[in-house]
């Protein structure tokens, strides 16, 4: 701490800015050996590394052996994930390398689920992927899980061919994640959101408290997304793949579909309640 005290946005003593990063304690506990071996920055930089290659290798067997797509689909899906921000993001010594494994992990295993493959492995799997979510971004989990058992859920009532076991423990478990999360945000007092837009429109808490930070919010992403698809409009490459993508998973994904739709909406939600001030 007193050696990176006076840099530039990386730490603040303000115990409300400390208390948003206490409570999640997922990455700086399997950043723990790789700092004690060798040193901070070292150890940091090794461990996003490990953590962008292993994200890579389960969108890999993800495809390859979860979705059981060809090994040149699967490979340039592994590609993708390591040019794209995601790649970029998950090396970082932060706690969204962690979450997105989380993320994969749930999506692997809940294609199982989804596909009628209802073995010890896929619950397992799931579980401990939502639990390791939780305790790394509490927020995002929830959020994740709640798009999550909406998904599977509007599946299980639109679909025939999807009402069986493994979509209804999917489902199940999705909504007692958020749940759970939502009960535990508020018997242990974790910061809430209301905290987490505090710091950000005060800079860490250095500048005085905004008075009604949701306003802001909305003003900021209302902004955002009509640049966004203004932007898009006018080379709209990127919404016509994403619509041709979309269509195709949900005709032909067998169960990629649903959770393609939760992650992406769980992105997008992520990405509106994280503005540049």
């Amino acid at each position: 701490m007193r050696r990176w005290a006076d840099a530039e946005d990386i730490t603040t003593a303000d115990p409300r800015y400390q208390a948003i990063f206490s409570a999640r304690p997922g990455y700086p506990l399997l950043a723990v050996p790789f700092v004690g071996v060798l040193g901070v920055l070292d150890g940091l930089r090794l461990l996003g590394l490990l953590t962008a290659a292993g994200g890579s290798l389960l969108v890999f067997g993800l495809l390859r052996r979860g979705a059981g797509l060809t090994p040149a689909a699967a490979l340039t899906g592994q590609v993708a994930f390591l040019v794209t921000p995601l790649g970029w993001w998950s090396a970082q010594a932060l706690g969204e390398g962690l979450f997105t494994v989380c993320v994969l992990g749930v999506l692997w295993g809940g294609l199982a689920l989804l596909r009628g493959r209802v073995g010890p492995g896929a619950v397992a799997g799931v579980a401990l992927a939502y639990a390791v979510a939780a305790v790394t971004r509490y927020s995002s989990a929830l959020v994740f899980a709640a798009f999550m058992a909406a998904a599977v859920t509007g599946t299980l009532c639109l679909s025939r061919h999807r009402r069986h076991r493994g979509a209804a423990v999917l489902a199940g478990l999705s909504a007692l994640t958020a749940v759970l999360v939502g009960v535990a945000m508020r018997v242990l007092s974790l910061p809430s959101s209301q905290t987490t837009l505090q710091d950000t429109f005060t800079r860490h808490f250095t500048a005085p408290a905004v008075p009604n930070p949701w306003s802001r919010l909305f003003g900021l992403a209302a902004r955002f997304w009509q640049d966004w698809f203004a932007q898009q409009a006018a080379m709209p490459y990127f919404l016509a793949l994403t619509a041709v993508a979309a269509w195709t998973l949900t005709r032909h994904g067998d169960g990629l579909g649903p959770l393609a739709t939760a992650t992406a909406l769980t992105g997008a939600f992520v990405l509106t309640n994280h503005p540049l001030p």
